[in-house]
């Protein structure tokens, strides 16, 4: 039996323009407590080893808790993909 696939959404196989963008190519979503904080679009530089914050957007100013854990878990990821955490 053959099944025609046949998608529910359009399916675009082309980037949107850095110009058009409004967060980043590849954004993850920073979340705290029970809600939506922001955006961070990383970049990896695996010739220096750094995980580089291309864009940070936050939904509104962030608390001396919220900095503290997005630092931690920054680091923690960069860790984790062997990269070094590094502020500048």
């Amino acid at each position: 039996m053959r099944r025609n696939w046949i998608p529910r959404y359009p399916v675009k196989s082309d980037n949107v323009p850095a110009a058009r963008r409004r967060f980043g190519y590849f954004c993850l979503p920073i979340l705290y407590r029970d809600r939506f904080a922001g955006v961070v679009d990383l970049k990896v530089d695996r010739v220096a080893g750094l995980l580089r914050i291309k864009a940070l957007h936050w939904k509104e100013a962030p608390g001396s808790g919220l900095l503290t854990g997005f630092n931690k878990a920054l680091g923690e990821f960069a860790g984790f993909h062997g990269l070094a955490a590094k502020s500048t």
